[in-house]
């Protein structure tokens, strides 16, 4: 299920940033322009809290969903793990020169 793989990698995602920036002492350096890496591991935990946790799954599975509905929570799901996909692979390669 896309939602649940999500949620995993977002996971793998969070450990590899926090790791890098512990090891690279950058916890407080930018990550992007105006977002440190602190903000944005934080970002990621609320992310996970919030709107990739098991009570909102469950909360979805519960309602009866139309079609387009359906569609665009997907779309939104594939463009969140591609995202992710993409910075995590950046920072699992940036952990091996480390």
């Amino acid at each position: 299920m896309l939602f649940n793989s999500t949620r995993s990698l977002c996971i793998e995602t969070h450990k590899n940033i926090q790791k890098y920036a512990t090891l690279t002492n950058c916890l407080h350096k930018e990550m992007f322009p105006d977002i440190s890496y602190f903000k944005y591991i934080k970002s990621l935990e609320i992310c996970l809290d919030k709107d990739l946790s098991e009570k909102l799954l469950k909360d979805i599975i519960g309602l009866d969903l139309t079609k387009p509905n359906i569609d665009l929570m997907t779309r939104k799901l594939e463009i969140q793990f591609n995202a992710l996909s993409e910075i995590n692979t950046k920072y699992s390669l940036l952990l091996m020169e480390v």
